[in-house]
C-alpha cells in the first residue's frame, strides 16, 4: 500500500546497496523507478521488484519523483546531489557524504538554498543494537560512558561496477568506506573528537584499507576501532563493540557470509557491574527500511535524519585519520 501523502522515488544507482535500498523502499509500498547505466541490471532489478524505470533528465523532469535516492559511487555524490535539489527534491545520499568536506559543505547549502531535505546513509542509526547502546548512554542509566571499542572486518569488495569500489579516488578505500561507519558511532556517543591517531595498511590499490584508530574526547572518554577489507575471503563479515559506562559493560557481536550474505549470527549482552549477565533480546527490524522510512516521515513532520553537517564531521575524522597514516601513524593531535 502507498503511504499517505507519497510520491516516487527516483533511484540512482542499482548495485549491492542499490538493492538494499530497493527493496526497502518496495516494502514501503513507495512507487519507485530505477536509473541505472548498465540496462540488464537496472531490467533485472525493476522486474523483481514491480518498479518503472528511468533515464536521469527523466527522473528529474518527473514532477512525481519527490525524492532522490542516490546509490552512487562517492565521488559523484555532490554534482547528482545538487542536480537533484536544484530540481525541488529531497535527496538520500549513501555514506560516506562525500570524500572532501568541502562537498559536504557544498551539498548541505544545496540543500538549505532549495529548502528541501538531504539525509545520509549512516545506517547505524537505525540498526537496534548500536541504537540501543546510544540511548543506554543517553539516559545516563549506568552513568556516563567512559570508553568504545569497535571493530568491522571484512573482505575485498570486488564486485562493484567497473571496480570503483578498488580506486581510493572514488571510493577512499577502508577507511572511508568502512571505517567511518565506527567513527561516527563513536561521535554519536561522544561527539567530536579533541585528538586522533591511527596506523594502518595500504593495499595494492594504495588505499589504506585496514586501519586501527584512536579517538581522545577530552575527559569525556576514547574510542579505539578498528577497520579492514584486508581479509581473507573465508572470513565472515564482522562487526563488533564494546561500550564501557560508569556502571555497566554492553557488549555487542555480529558475524555474517561475505558482505552480510549467508546465515548471521548476533548477540548484545549487558554486564552491569553488579548483579549477573543480562543478554538483551535485539528489536526486529530492518535498519536500512528503519532509515528511509524516518526519511520519508521527516519530509512534512517528524523524523530523525542524519544531516550533511554530521557526516560531514564523520568525514572530517576521516581526513584527520589519513593525515595520521600518512605520516607514518603520527602523534596524537
Amino acid at each position: 500500500m502507498k503511504p499517505a501523502g507519497s510520491r516516487s522515488v527516483g533511484l540512482v544507482g542499482a548495485g549491492f546497496i542499490g538493492e538494499v535500498h530497493a527493496k526497502a523502499w518496495r516494502a514501503l509500498g513507495v512507487p519507485l523507478k530505477i536509473c541505472e547505466e548498465d540496462p540488464g541490471r537496472s531490467a533485472r532489478l525493476a522486474g523483481q521488484l514491480g518498479a518503472g524505470q528511468a533515464s536521469w533528465e527523466e527522473l528529474l523532469d518527473d514532477p512525481e519523483v519527490a525524492t532522490i535516492d542516490l546509490c552512487l559511487p562517492t565521488d559523484l555524490h555532490r554534482r547528482f546531489a545538487e542536480q537533484a535539489l536544484a530540481r525541488g527534491k529531497h535527496v538520500f545520499c549513501e555514506k560516506p557524504v562525500a570524500l572532501r568536506t568541502e562537498d559536504a559543505a557544498a551539498m548541505e547549502q544545496a540543500a538549505r538554498s532549495a529548502g528541501k531535505l538531504l539525509g545520509i546513509g549512516h545506517v547505524l542509526h537505525f540498526w537496534p543494537a548500536y541504537r540501543f547502546a546510544h540511548q543506554l548512554a543517553s539516559s545516563g542509566r549506568y552513568g556516563a560512558p567512559l570508553s568504545l571499542s569497535a571493530r568491522r572486518l571484512g573482505t575485498a569488495v570486488t564486485w562493484s561496477a567497473g571496480n570503483w569500489m578498488q580506486d581510493p579516488a572514488r571510493s577512499g578505500g577502508a577507511l572511508f568506506d568502512l571505517h567511518i561507519h565506527d567513527l561516527d558511532f563513536a561521535l554519536w556517543i561522544f561527539g567530536a573528537p579533541t585528538e586522533v591517531g591511527a596506523a594502518g595498511r595500504r593495499s595494492s590499490s594504495g588505499a589504506w584499507d585496514a586501519v586501527n584508530s584512536l579517538l581522545r574526547f577530552g575527559e569525556r572518554g576514547c574510542a579505539n576501532l578498528e577497520g579492514s577489507l584486508l581479509l581473507p575471503p573465508s572470513f565472515p563479515f564482522t562487526m563488533d563493540f564494546r561500550l564501557d559506562l560508569e556502571g555497566a559493560s554492553l557488549l555487542y557481536r555480529f558475524q555474517a557470509g561475505a558482505n552480510l550474505g549467508g546465515a548471521s549470527t548476533e548477540e548484545l549482552v549487558l554486564y552491569p557491574k553488579e548483579g549477573a549477565a543480562e543478554p538483551q533480546v535485539i528489536p526486529e527490524g530492518d535498519p536500512y527500511l528503519l532509515e528511509l522510512q524516518s526519511f520519508l516521515a521527516a519530509q512534512s513532520g517528524p523524523g530523525e535524519v542524519v544531516t550533511a553537517a554530521e557526516a560531514g564531521l564523520a568525514l572530517q575524522v576521516a581526513q584527520e585519520l589519513r593525515a595520521a597514516l600518512e605520516r607514518g601513524g603520527g602523534a596524537m593531535g
